[in-house]
């Protein structure tokens, strides 16, 4: 039995380190390995010991057990709905899909705008030179958006209590703190920072995650989040953005439209968030572009759009390249990490990083205990249980909550 378990936990291993070989960050991870070992604290007579300290040291090994975590959660399975209901989730999912794609492909017919095209020189230019101050850059052409789903029959079929935990009474930071739980507010306060400050130092994510539960001060929150989620901010991110940025000045992308007329109806009229409509630009129209999203995202359903270039090559490409098609609200996703993040490439990777661990959930049919099925069954429930009357009164008038 012992042989099995050491053969397990040996391929296991291996596994491991093949797929964390392929992530955009171990490049980055394995020459700071390199250049550690040419240091003169890693010995030659006591190596391994020698190396796993200055990696501890450096903040390597932290580095590292984010990494095999974050690897773990991607293979945990968080579906927990029969094969039949799954397989009807599925199946609801690709039928919403391929509505969208086909009423994307009439209101480019009806505009005469193609899905994608090479950018116009002038318009190049145009962009480039408003790049910081893209809110000064209009489209001239109207662009709806696609309709959702009802999720009505879903609901009936999920039946499973996904949440057992709900509350265990427990003081949370901006929700149940009653004055004299602790004194004052500033007590309770100033003990989270103070835990918060520790829990920053490990660099741990596992240690991070369980923290946040019970909520995280404002002035701790960006480097938090960038702890649990592995967005960490290397060079090769700024070289990253870079590219994107060039691949919005080369390519004409009808989701650029719907980006920006979103934008507009959101961010733009809000009174807490029209002040980062530039930064916002920025990011969401890299996003579009930035196909390693759609290898980070399970079973999309992607649209394939033939592209001319100079009227005679044509090239088969996915649109848009991250195969995320913009939806009215798509801006408010980002806009909450405005308030964290001065530079605008740490914003796009936490940014990115939540979208593709969460986000994504909250517009895919799916049994996930995390998906937009599973919370609105959850709302109706706890509508249920804490406001009896009012779900009564949506009962009566045929109302889904």
């Amino acid at each position: 039995m012992e042989g099995y378990r050491d053969n397990s936990v040996h391929y296991t291993a291996i596994k491991v380190c093949e797929d964390l070989q392929n992530t955009p960050s171990f490049k980055t991870f394995f020459e700071n390995v390199q250049k550690l070992v040419a240091t003169s604290n890693v010995k030659q007579e006591d190596f391994k010991a020698s190396l796993l300290k200055a990696m501890v040291d450096n903040g390597l090994e932290a580095e590292l057990r984010n990494s095999v975590y974050h690897w773990i959660r991607t293979k945990t399975k968080d579906s927990q709905t029969s094969t039949s209901f799954e397989a009807y989730l599925k199946k609801t999912q690709n039928q919403w899909e391929k509505r969208i794609h086909k009423s994307l492909n009439s209101m480019g017919s009806e505009l005469s705008a193609p899905l994608a095209t090479p950018r116009q020189s002038s318009d190049k230019e145009e962009i480039q030179s408003k790049w910081i101050q893209l809110s000064n850059y209009d489209i001239d052409k109207e662009f709806r958006y696609m309709n959702w789903i009802n999720f009505k029959k879903a609901l009936k079929l999920f039946q499973r209590n996904l949440y057992t935990e709900f509350a265990r009474g427990e003081l949370v930071m901006g929700v149940n703190v009653p004055a004299c739980a602790y004194g004052n507010y500033a007590v309770f306060e100033s003990e989270r920072i103070s835990l918060g400050e520790k829990v920053i130092m490990s660099s741990h994510a596992p240690v991070s995650q369980e923290y946040l539960k019970r909520g995280c001060p404002t002035c701790l929150r960006a480097k938090m989040w960038t702890i649990v989620l592995g967005a960490d901010v290397k060079p090769n991110h700024y070289e990253e953005f870079e590219k994107l940025k060039t691949d919005v000045l080369n390519l004409d992308l009808m989701s650029d439209k719907l980006v920006i007329k979103d934008i507009h109806l959101t961010a733009s009229n809000d009174d807490q968030y029209f002040v980062f409509e530039d930064v916002l630009y920025q990011v969401l129209l890299c996003f579009t572009r930035d196909s390693q999203v759609l290898k980070d995202l399970p079973d999309v359903c992607q649209l394939q759009v033939t592209m001319k270039t100079r009227g005679i090559l044509e090239t088969v490409m996915t649109f848009p390249p991250n195969g995320v098609i913009p939806f009215h609200g798509f801006t408010m996703y980002a806009a909450p990490f405005c308030y964290l993040y001065d530079d605008p490439v740490a914003l796009y990777q936490t940014f990115k990083a939540m979208y593709t661990r969460y986000f994504h959930k909250l517009h895919k049919v799916s049994g996930s205990s995390q998906g937009v099925v599973a919370l609105c069954l959850l709302y109706e429930r706890l509508l249920q249980c804490h406001e009896p009357s009012v779900w009564l009164h949506f009962k009566q008038l045929n109302i889904p909550p």
